[in-house]
């Protein structure tokens, strides 16, 4: 193994072929077996049974340990053989990379990052502190205290620790410029911004997440009210009380675009967690005129039976009041509502986009927890829904 990773620290007096040792390896192991095979399983017994101890009393052997060259000979043997394959939809999952800030102030983006991943896909939480107060043994303490407060809740994720006097322009650089090969974050996740002062920076990160082809997932927290679910109660020990369990989550659709097809998958990854297991998805659309009513039905119930969704649908007819007074009378009664959010055009200004922004806030005000979608990765997310056999 060591002549295979070849660190520099392997200079050996004369080399033998890596063929040969592991030959003479498995000879051993038969031989033993033959021998006695009771022996060999105790002495294999026991030698497990020894590590688990000291690496559960956190002992440390003074000679070399090669576990974490062995794992980065095979990441490197895997990133290499990724990156000369484009990722397709079957494959697809949302690698995420979360702008959290403390994970005490906003822990409701990590429990979401969290129930999207289910540790099958990749998870970055990024936090970012001041120039002034910003040094090496600074960035590593507070690392380690966020390791260290995931780890307690079992979400397993990187940390990045970076400086910036403007949060949302280091956002913004960060988003451009983190990954590693083909491993790169496509959805980032984000809390919205209110304050009117912040909207024209918030809608500058948006139009450059557009322009990065990452999909972005805009989490609008909304106060507890009754035993309404609300994605800001974190977990349960930090609110003192028990979590309520989650009732329903609705993906309002327009069609079959893009965030049509982000939207959808986002609900399902929802609904396969720990954490929102069991909960109601519900495809909701609304139409413009009663005529449209049944073809609109027949429409969701194709894509339902042709995907194998456990999920109802449900057609809405527009009124005179427009389509958000219909969605937020629907969906008052939701746990969690997932809209679309308009990509920007491609000659559209910071401005423009900003007023669109604050309309959509407006617009969005009296909802429960709401999830804004954006999908702008270089992938047809209506592909993960096609119709493949079972």
């Amino acid at each position: 193994m060591e002549q295979s990773i070849a660190n520099p620290s392997w200079r050996p007096t004369f080399r033998v072929p890596a063929a040969l040792s592991l030959g003479g390896f498995a000879l051993c192991v038969l031989v033993m077996m033959m021998v006695s095979p009771g022996a060999t399983i105790l002495a294999t017994l026991v030698s497990v049974t020894l590590y688990s101890l000291m690496k559960r009393r956190s002992l440390r052997a003074r000679w070399g340990d090669m576990r974490l060259g062995i794992l980065m000979f095979g990441a490197r043997q895997i990133l290499y053989r990724m990156a000369g394959r484009k990722f397709d939809e079957r494959t697809w999952c949302p690698n995420l990379l979360v702008f959290s800030g403390a994970p005490t102030a906003r822990w409701y983006l990590i429990e979401l990052a969290q129930a999207l991943s289910r540790d099958r896909s990749f998870v970055t939480v990024a936090t970012i502190i001041p120039e002034a107060h910003w040094s090496l043994e600074r960035a590593e303490s507070l690392r380690a205290s966020v390791r260290q407060y995931l780890g307690e809740r079992d979400v397993q994720a990187f940390i990045r620790v970076l400086p910036g006097d403007d949060p949302l322009r280091s956002a913004q650089d960060l988003i451009r410029a983190y990954g590693f090969g083909p491993l790169v974050p496509n959805t980032v996740l984000l809390g919205e911004t209110e304050q009117e002062g912040n909207i024209p920076a918030f809608a500058q990160l948006v139009l450059s997440v557009a322009q990065s082809r990452r999909n972005l997932v805009i989490v609008r927290e909304a106060a507890p009210s009754g035993d309404t679910l609300s994605v800001t109660n974190g977990p349960a020990e930090t609110s003192g009380a028990p979590r309520p369990t989650p009732r329903r989550i609705d993906v309002w659709s327009r069609g079959r675009s893009q965030n049509a097809g982000f939207m959808l998958a986002l609900g399902f990854l929802l609904q396969q967690s720990d954490r929102w297991r069991g909960t109601e998805l519900v495809l909701k659309r609304v139409v413009g005129s009663p005529e449209e009513e049944a073809g609109a039905t027949k429409e969701l119930a194709s894509l339902v039976e042709s995907a194998r969704l456990r999920l109802r649908t449900e057609v809405l007819v527009l009124e005179a009041a427009g389509a958000f007074e219909v969605i937020r009378r629907s969906s008052a009664d939701a746990d969690l509502v997932v809209l679309g959010l308009r990509p920007p055009d491609p000659a559209e200004t910071v401005a423009g986009y900003g007023n669109y922004y604050r309309w959509l806030l407006r617009e969005t005000d009296p909802l429960p927890a709401t999830v804004l979608a954006m999908a702008t990765e270089d992938l047809d997310f209506g592909r993960i829904f096609a119709n493949h056999p079972p």
